[in-house]
């Protein structure tokens, strides 16, 4: 007989491989985020631009922790949508604080707002392209 408790502890590690892109895209942003000049493509360097930014690089992260999310509870879930997106949400907030601390960085709420619309965009698309990857597959 299989111990029930081998079971989830076997379950839980290997949805805990699927966190991984979530938190090398994590180390990325850190990485970034301590840069005091940041190298910016030019056809983002105008006012404003960095919330532009900031939600295309939370979109990704979104996604990512929906990855990890989703494959822990097996389902496209609403509690599955706010575990990633808290989870989203307050990295973004500890990373604005981070760049509080970095030279020549400000810390604003503004790009947190960012940060968890990005990452709504990105769980929301990440949740409609595994829908549609769930219902091609059904077709078949």
């Amino acid at each position: 007989m299989v111990n029930p408790m081998s079971a989830t502890l076997h379950r839980s590690l290997w949805a805990a491989i699927y966190y991984v892109p979530f938190f090398i895209l994590c180390g990325i942003i850190f990485w970034v985020s301590s840069m005091s000049n940041p190298p910016v493509p030019e056809c983002f360097r105008f006012p404003g631009s960095d919330k532009i930014l900031h939600t295309i690089a939370f979109a990704a992260v979104g996604a990512a922790a929906a990855l990890g999310s989703v494959v822990r509870k097996r389902s496209l879930s609403v509690s599955s949508f706010l575990e990633a997106w808290i989870l989203t949400g307050f990295y973004g907030f500890i990373d604005e604080i981070h760049q509080r601390f970095t030279p020549s960085r400000s810390s604003d709420v503004a790009d947190w707002f960012a940060d968890i619309t990005g990452a709504a965009i990105g769980i929301l698309l990440f949740f409609a392209f595994s829908a549609w990857v769930h219902w091609v597959a059904k077709k078949q």
